[in-house]
């Protein structure tokens, strides 16, 4: 269950990053680690988060496995780690290529600059799924190219 592939990812790693729910179970149930990381350091939940995979985010989270956002979040008050989310709202909205809710974040002034932990903002996830709509949406809030 640990065995890495060619890009250093485990099953669980692949699993999670194509959204595969039902395989992301399996192997979780047959006894996956959930904190295995691949060789660019990022968790099944790094994956599944990152590729916009919100069901499979969800799962794993409810089975324990934690993320690079966790780690950013360690030691921070309630109040700031409420915002942190707050700011990654928009960021997985555009991951996930759900324009509606992008569209109401930024009407309720989302941050269309915010950063996720490994740099990117809701534009350069909406280009990396090639969500055209996502990105003219972001773009005319004053999206930085």
């Amino acid at each position: 269950l640990e065995v890495k592939g060619r890009f250093g990812a485990t099953a669980l790693v692949k699993s999670a990053s194509m959204g595969y729910m039902g395989t992301t179970q399996l192997l979780v149930e047959a006894g996956a680690g959930l904190e295995a990381k691949s060789n660019s350091g990022k968790t099944a939940l790094d994956v599944a988060i990152e590729g916009g995979e919100t069901e499979v985010a969800a799962y794993l989270r409810s089975k324990g496995a934690k993320g690079k956002r966790d780690a950013a979040l360690e030691g921070k008050t309630e109040e700031e780690k409420r915002e942190s989310e707050e700011k990654m709202r928009l960021i997985d909205a555009a991951a996930s290529k759900n324009t509606e809710e992008v569209r109401q974040l930024l009407a309720a002034k989302a941050d269309v600059e915010a950063k996720d932990q490994d740099g990117d903002t809701a534009l350069i996830k909406s280009a990396w799924k090639g969500d055209t709509k996502t990105m003219q949406l972001l773009l005319g809030a004053g999206a930085d190219l």
